[in-house]
């Protein structure tokens, strides 16, 4: 897993959690906008970095 800038990762047993904020950024619509961009970033690195990373088409 990378390091992606801006994210904290966490490992336990089961995988890997990657938190992009602990801040609630649903109160403002600019915060979550610039929250949703952060993301995608932030998915972008994972999925051109990470051979680990799937897209599910149906989740369960």
């Amino acid at each position: 897993m990378p390091t992606v800038d801006g994210f904290e990762i966490i490992q336990d047993e089961k995988g890997q959690y990657i938190i992009a904020t602990r801040e609630d950024f649903t109160q403002s619509k600019e915060d979550f906008f610039a929250m949703k961009e952060k993301l995608i970033d932030g998915m972008k690195v994972l999925k051109n970095t990470c051979k680990e990373y799937t897209e599910l088409q149906n989740p369960a």
